[in-house]
Protein backbone atom coordinates (compact mmCIF):
# COMPACT_ATOMS: atom_id res chain seq x y z
CA UNK A 1 0.00 0.00 0.00
CA UNK A 2 1.54 3.33 -1.10
CA UNK A 3 1.50 6.59 0.90
CA UNK A 4 -1.56 8.03 -0.92
CA UNK A 5 -3.59 4.87 -0.25
CA UNK A 6 -2.64 4.94 3.44
CA UNK A 7 -3.73 8.58 3.74
CA UNK A 8 -7.06 7.81 2.07
CA UNK A 9 -7.63 4.87 4.44
CA UNK A 10 -6.81 7.01 7.51
CA UNK A 11 -9.20 9.73 6.32
CA UNK A 12 -11.97 7.17 5.79
CA UNK A 13 -11.49 5.76 9.31
CA UNK A 14 -11.56 9.24 10.90
CA UNK A 15 -14.71 10.17 8.97
CA UNK A 16 -16.46 6.97 10.06
CA UNK A 17 -15.48 7.49 13.70
CA UNK A 18 -16.76 11.07 13.64
CA UNK A 19 -20.09 9.92 12.24
CA UNK A 20 -20.45 7.22 14.92
CA UNK A 21 -19.62 9.66 17.72
CA UNK A 22 -22.09 12.19 16.31
CA UNK A 23 -24.88 9.63 16.15
CA UNK A 24 -24.15 8.46 19.71
CA UNK A 25 -24.24 12.03 21.03
CA UNK A 26 -27.53 12.70 19.24
CA UNK A 27 -29.06 9.47 20.55
CA UNK A 28 -27.90 10.32 24.08
CA UNK A 29 -29.47 13.77 24.03
CA UNK A 30 -32.69 12.39 22.55
CA UNK A 31 -32.76 9.66 25.23
CA UNK A 32 -32.34 12.18 28.04
CA UNK A 33 -35.06 14.35 26.56
CA UNK A 34 -37.32 11.31 26.14
CA UNK A 35 -36.98 10.39 29.83
CA UNK A 36 -37.88 13.94 30.86
CA UNK A 37 -40.85 14.05 28.51
CA UNK A 38 -42.08 10.70 29.83
CA UNK A 39 -41.92 11.85 33.46
CA UNK A 40 -43.89 14.98 32.58
CA UNK A 41 -46.52 12.94 30.72
CA UNK A 42 -46.86 10.49 33.62
CA UNK A 43 -47.66 13.35 36.01
CA UNK A 44 -50.47 14.52 33.69
CA UNK A 45 -51.89 11.08 32.84
CA UNK A 46 -55.22 10.02 34.26
CA UNK A 47 -56.20 6.71 35.79
CA UNK A 48 -58.57 4.66 33.65
CA UNK A 49 -61.09 1.89 34.37
CA UNK A 50 -59.13 -1.30 34.98
CA UNK A 51 -56.14 0.49 36.54
CA UNK A 52 -55.00 -0.48 40.02
CA UNK A 53 -54.35 2.20 42.62
CA UNK A 54 -52.15 1.16 45.50
CA UNK A 55 -52.05 3.12 48.76
CA UNK A 56 -49.31 2.34 51.28
CA UNK A 57 -49.49 4.16 54.61
CA UNK A 58 -46.21 3.66 56.41
CA UNK A 59 -46.69 2.42 59.97
CA UNK A 60 -50.42 1.77 59.38
CA UNK A 61 -50.74 -1.69 57.74
CA UNK A 62 -54.54 -1.77 58.19
CA UNK A 63 -54.84 1.33 55.97
CA UNK A 64 -52.67 -0.05 53.18
CA UNK A 65 -54.83 -1.27 50.30
CA UNK A 66 -55.10 -1.77 46.53
CA UNK A 67 -58.23 -0.78 44.63
CA UNK A 68 -59.19 -1.27 40.97
CA UNK A 69 -61.01 1.50 39.10
CA UNK A 70 -64.50 0.35 38.21
CA UNK A 71 -66.16 0.93 34.83
CA UNK A 72 -67.10 4.45 35.98
CA UNK A 73 -63.54 5.33 36.96
CA UNK A 74 -64.12 5.19 40.72
CA UNK A 75 -62.16 3.63 43.58
CA UNK A 76 -62.89 3.05 47.26
CA UNK A 77 -60.02 3.19 49.78
CA UNK A 78 -59.99 2.69 53.59
CA UNK A 79 -60.94 5.83 55.56
CA UNK A 80 -60.83 7.89 52.36
CA UNK A 81 -63.95 6.38 50.82
CA UNK A 82 -65.06 6.96 47.24
CA UNK A 83 -62.90 8.90 44.79
CA UNK A 84 -63.76 9.71 41.19
CA UNK A 85 -60.20 8.92 40.16
CA UNK A 86 -60.45 9.32 36.39
CA UNK A 87 -61.32 13.05 36.41
CA UNK A 88 -57.93 14.28 37.66
CA UNK A 89 -54.28 13.90 36.65
CA UNK A 90 -52.24 11.26 38.48
CA UNK A 91 -50.34 13.95 40.39
CA UNK A 92 -53.63 15.43 41.66
CA UNK A 93 -54.96 11.97 42.56
CA UNK A 94 -51.89 11.35 44.71
CA UNK A 95 -52.29 14.72 46.42
CA UNK A 96 -55.99 14.05 47.05
CA UNK A 97 -55.35 10.67 48.68
CA UNK A 98 -52.54 12.07 50.83
CA UNK A 99 -54.53 15.09 52.00
CA UNK A 100 -57.58 12.99 52.90
CA UNK A 101 -55.45 10.48 54.78
CA UNK A 102 -53.81 13.31 56.75
CA UNK A 103 -57.19 13.91 58.38
CA UNK A 104 -56.97 10.47 60.02
CA UNK A 105 -53.26 9.91 60.47
CA UNK A 106 -51.12 12.84 61.59
CA UNK A 107 -47.98 13.38 59.53
CA UNK A 108 -48.89 10.32 57.46
CA UNK A 109 -46.30 9.11 54.97
CA UNK A 110 -48.39 7.85 52.07
CA UNK A 111 -47.10 6.24 48.89
CA UNK A 112 -49.55 6.08 45.97
CA UNK A 113 -48.95 3.98 42.85
CA UNK A 114 -51.04 3.55 39.71
CA UNK A 115 -50.68 0.43 37.58
CA UNK A 116 -51.96 -0.24 34.06
CA UNK A 117 -53.49 -3.62 33.16
CA UNK A 118 -51.80 -4.83 29.96
CA UNK A 119 -51.97 -8.18 28.17
CA UNK A 120 -48.75 -9.37 26.52
CA UNK A 121 -49.29 -12.13 23.97
CA UNK A 122 -47.81 -13.78 20.92
CA UNK A 123 -44.19 -14.85 20.63
CA UNK A 124 -42.95 -13.95 24.12
CA UNK A 125 -41.56 -16.29 26.75
CA UNK A 126 -44.23 -15.59 29.40
CA UNK A 127 -47.49 -14.36 27.84
CA UNK A 128 -50.11 -13.14 30.29
CA UNK A 129 -51.66 -10.19 32.12
CA UNK A 130 -49.26 -7.65 33.63
CA UNK A 131 -49.85 -4.65 35.88
CA UNK A 132 -47.28 -2.06 34.88
CA UNK A 133 -46.35 1.33 36.29
CA UNK A 134 -47.34 4.33 34.17
CA UNK A 135 -43.75 4.96 33.14
CA UNK A 136 -43.26 1.40 31.85
CA UNK A 137 -42.20 1.46 28.20
CA UNK A 138 -43.14 -1.04 25.52
CA UNK A 139 -39.68 -2.56 25.64
CA UNK A 140 -39.83 -2.91 29.43
CA UNK A 141 -43.18 -4.70 29.48
CA UNK A 142 -41.97 -7.13 26.82
CA UNK A 143 -38.94 -7.74 29.03
CA UNK A 144 -41.31 -8.43 31.97
CA UNK A 145 -42.90 -11.08 29.77
CA UNK A 146 -39.52 -12.78 29.37
CA UNK A 147 -38.59 -11.15 26.08
CA UNK A 148 -39.07 -12.51 22.60
CA UNK A 149 -38.95 -16.21 21.87
CA UNK A 150 -36.58 -17.43 19.17
CA UNK A 151 -39.62 -17.49 16.90
CA UNK A 152 -40.54 -13.87 17.74
CA UNK A 153 -40.23 -11.28 14.98
CA UNK A 154 -38.74 -8.03 16.37
CA UNK A 155 -40.13 -6.09 13.40
CA UNK A 156 -43.71 -7.20 14.10
CA UNK A 157 -44.58 -5.73 17.51
CA UNK A 158 -48.04 -4.17 17.85
CA UNK A 159 -50.16 -2.30 20.38
CA UNK A 160 -53.77 -3.49 20.04
CA UNK A 161 -56.30 -1.05 21.48
CA UNK A 162 -59.98 -1.68 20.86
CA UNK A 163 -60.44 -2.34 17.15
CA UNK A 164 -57.16 -0.63 16.22
CA UNK A 165 -53.69 -2.09 15.88
CA UNK A 166 -50.51 0.03 15.76
CA UNK A 167 -47.17 -1.37 14.64
CA UNK A 168 -44.17 -0.06 16.60
CA UNK A 169 -40.84 -0.26 14.79
CA UNK A 170 -38.37 0.99 17.42
CA UNK A 171 -40.15 -0.60 20.37
CA UNK A 172 -36.88 -1.27 22.26
CA UNK A 173 -36.23 2.46 22.68
CA UNK A 174 -39.41 4.32 21.66
CA UNK A 175 -40.83 6.42 24.54
CA UNK A 176 -43.04 8.68 22.45
CA UNK A 177 -46.67 9.40 23.43
CA UNK A 178 -47.79 7.00 20.68
CA UNK A 179 -46.39 4.07 22.70
CA UNK A 180 -47.83 5.04 26.11
CA UNK A 181 -49.70 2.00 27.40
CA UNK A 182 -53.35 2.18 28.48
CA UNK A 183 -55.32 -0.24 30.62
CA UNK A 184 -56.86 -2.89 28.40
CA UNK A 185 -54.09 -2.67 25.81
CA UNK A 186 -52.70 -5.81 24.26
CA UNK A 187 -49.03 -5.96 23.29
CA UNK A 188 -48.75 -8.49 20.48
CA UNK A 189 -45.47 -9.94 19.19
CA UNK A 190 -45.74 -11.56 15.77
CA UNK A 191 -44.05 -14.72 14.56
CA UNK A 192 -41.17 -14.97 12.12
CA UNK A 193 -41.97 -16.33 8.67
CA UNK A 194 -41.47 -20.00 7.86
CA UNK A 195 -38.42 -19.13 5.77
CA UNK A 196 -36.81 -17.14 8.59
CA UNK A 197 -37.36 -19.98 11.05
CA UNK A 198 -36.08 -22.62 8.63
CA UNK A 199 -33.38 -20.69 6.78
CA UNK A 200 -30.43 -22.61 8.23
CA UNK A 201 -31.94 -26.10 7.60
CA UNK A 202 -32.95 -25.04 4.07
CA UNK A 203 -29.48 -23.71 3.32
CA UNK A 204 -27.91 -26.85 4.79
CA UNK A 205 -30.08 -29.15 2.66
CA UNK A 206 -29.46 -27.03 -0.43
CA UNK A 207 -25.71 -27.15 0.14
CA UNK A 208 -25.83 -30.92 0.54
CA UNK A 209 -27.85 -31.31 -2.67
CA UNK A 210 -25.43 -29.12 -4.63
CA UNK A 211 -22.46 -31.07 -3.25
CA UNK A 212 -24.12 -34.35 -4.24
CA UNK A 213 -24.83 -33.13 -7.79
CA UNK A 214 -21.22 -31.97 -8.19
CA UNK A 215 -19.88 -35.28 -6.94
CA UNK A 216 -22.12 -37.23 -9.35
CA UNK A 217 -20.91 -35.18 -12.30
CA UNK A 218 -17.27 -36.00 -11.62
Amino acid sequence: MNLISKCRLALLVLTSMSAIVGRAATAGSQGASGVGDLAARVAMMRARPGDRVGMHVYGEPTLTDVATLDEKGRIVLPKIGLIQADVMPISALRDTIRSRMAAYVRDAAVDVTVLRRVVVSGEVALPGVYYAELSTSLGEIIALAGGLRESGNPSRVFIVRGAGRTRVQDWQSDQSPATDLHSGDQVLVGRKSWLELNLIPVVSVSTSVVALIISLRR
